[in-house]
């Protein structure tokens, strides 16, 4: 039996569907191919095939649709086999059994991505990627995903090690090789080097900013006094009466969240208590969690009731909001005795609306879209977002940058700088999970030509 094991798994969400696709990746592969469809000759790569599946012992459990990939040539870098089945669980859980009959072991929670980094199909920012195409959950965050998965995280970080790298080799051939016809040591080449250097890490680590709102959506409170329109506004931009609206003042008493997709962003709304010297100690704690959530939140629609005095809203609430967080929402426009309420908060843009008859959700709609596609607009097209881990490495490796950059600078030796570059070489290299010792060597010779 080969050293390799073989895993199989079911490649698509259990339960009852059309299809059921399970996926057995190592080298028994071809002998199952063979075997489980009863053909004398092997499976050509890459075509489907119309068979019956066989078990062990004889018995016919489906027709599927198979396929073979080629060792080198398929998602992992094994031999891979695809089976696509009907969509019983019972006839995938049948197949699965037979299989592990046959010598293959259930895979573990993303083992065939494990596998595919572990045999060169993909670093490990593209196997993240993976994972983010799959819960993508916005038309932003499938296109940033795509591009990780195409390996845009991975050729800017192979970027960075590459002008680490020569940097390194350039002061270690001073330490290493001093007796060689080298140029004259100066440290104004390295540092500017290293400054550039410095700037792209900057620059990768502020695109985190964006992975929140791509991953898990921009939050957006609905705030205002009881009575204002807030459960109204939260219903109409849901298209479904999911809160409920009352005359009676102090209606919801804890906030309501609901998500949606707007304007190809995964957008998740919070219908908040209404803000007011609360009338009892459940409506008290209901408007502190609503204020908690409205400090969380990515931006803020301020909701009033342009029929009615202009509220005396908490001081801490109003002062974070800003024309690029919060706009403000002038409700009950339908009502004869709505008037113009611009003097409020006049800094904020103002947008009149009836939630009752939906007259000017249009306008509010669009200034809402513009604003939130602001807050996730990536500075370019080919612009990567980094997640948390990326991050923290990146931000452990400009620490060290500083500290070799400071170094040089002070003219300590070179070598302790050094050693604070190639650190943080190796710490950013991290990211896409490889580091070879050899470039450095390569970067050596062949730009100082020793030993000739």
């Amino acid at each position: 039996m080969p050293n390799k094991p073989t895993i199989t798994a079911l490649a698509t969400p259990s339960g009852e569907s059309a299809i059921a696709l399970i996926r057995v990746s190592g080298p028994l592969c071809p002998d199952i191919a063979c075997q489980a469809f009863c053909r004398s000759k092997a499976t050509a790569p890459r075509q489907a095939y119309l068979g019956r599946y066989r078990s062990v012992d004889g018995q016919i459990i489906d027709e599927v649709l198979y396929t073979y990939f080629a060792e080198g040539h398929s998602y992992t870098g094994e031999d891979v086999l695809e089976i696509a089945c009907h969509g019983n669980p019972l006839i995938a859980r049948k197949i699965l059994e037979d299989l592990e009959a046959r010598g293959c072991q259930l895979a573990e929670p993303g083992e065939f991505t494990r596998t595919a980094f572990l045999n060169r199909r993909m670093d490990l920012s593209q196997a993240e990627a993976v994972m983010e195409l799959i819960h993508a959950k916005s038309e932003k965050a499938l296109e940033v995903a795509h591009r990780h998965l195409r390996g845009g995280i991975g050729d800017k970080i192979r970027t960075l090690v590459e002008k680490l790298t020569t940097l390194c080799a350039h002061l270690e051939a001073y330490i290493d090789f001093p007796e060689e016809d080298l140029p004259e040591e100066d440290q104004t080449g390295p540092l500017a080097e290293l400054a550039q250097i410095l700037n792209e890490v900057d620059r990768l680590i502020e695109t985190h900013q964006f992975h929140d709102a791509l991953s898990q959506g921009v939050r957006l409170a609905i705030l205002g006094a009881p009575n204002a329109g807030k459960s109204s506004l939260l219903n109409i931009l849901l298209d479904q009466d999911r809160a409920i609206v009352s005359d009676t003042p102090g209606t919801t008493r804890d906030f309501i969240t609901e998500r949606i997709t707007f304007g190809g962003l995964n957008l998740e709304l919070i219908d908040t208590a209404g803000l007011r010297q609360a009338a009892s100690d459940l409506e008290s704690q209901g408007i502190e969690r609503s204020l908690q959530v409205a400090n969380e939140a990515d931006f803020t629609i301020l909701v009033l009731d342009s029929s009615a005095d202009l509220p005396d809203l908490p001081k801490d609430v109003l002062e974070r909001l800003n024309p690029d967080n919060a706009l403000v929402a002038e409700n009950k426009t339908d009502l004869p005795s709505s008037r113009d309420c611009s003097q409020y908060l006049p800094a904020l843009p103002h947008l009149r609306l009836s939630a009752l008859t939906e007259d000017g959700l249009e306008p509010l709609k669009q200034h809402l879209h513009q604003k939130l596609e602001a807050l996730v607009e990536l500075p370019g097209e080919a612009t990567v977002v980094v997640n948390a881990r990326h991050r923290h490495l990146l931000a452990s490796g400009r620490q060290l940058l500083l500290e070799g950059q400071q170094k040089l600078l002070d003219q300590i030796p070179a070598e302790l700088a050094a050693s604070d570059l190639r650190e943080a070489l190796e710490t950013i290299a991290q990211i896409t999970g490889s580091f070879d010792t050899e470039d450095l060597l390569d970067q050596i010779f062949q730009n100082f030509c020793i030993g000739k």
